[in-house]
């Protein structure tokens, strides 16, 4: 794979890794716990939102 710097890449998992450090910043996990979206004892609340995050990005059905 050529990775030079102009270089042109297509993917369809781009917005996943356009996205990660800027939830990152935010503390996605805080803000999810401080809005106290509901959640369970097997799946917490930011786990969810990140999952659902996650379909839209890929642009998949949940």
């Amino acid at each position: 794979m050529n990775l030079a710097p102009g270089r042109a890449l297509h993917s369809r998992l781009a917005g996943i890794f356009l996205f990660v450090p800027l939830l990152s910043r935010l503390g996605f996990d805080r803000l999810v716990t401080e809005a106290q979206y509901p959640g369970s004892e097997m799946v917490p609340a930011p786990s969810a939102l990140l999952s659902l995050l996650a379909l839209k990005l890929l642009d998949k059905e949940r």
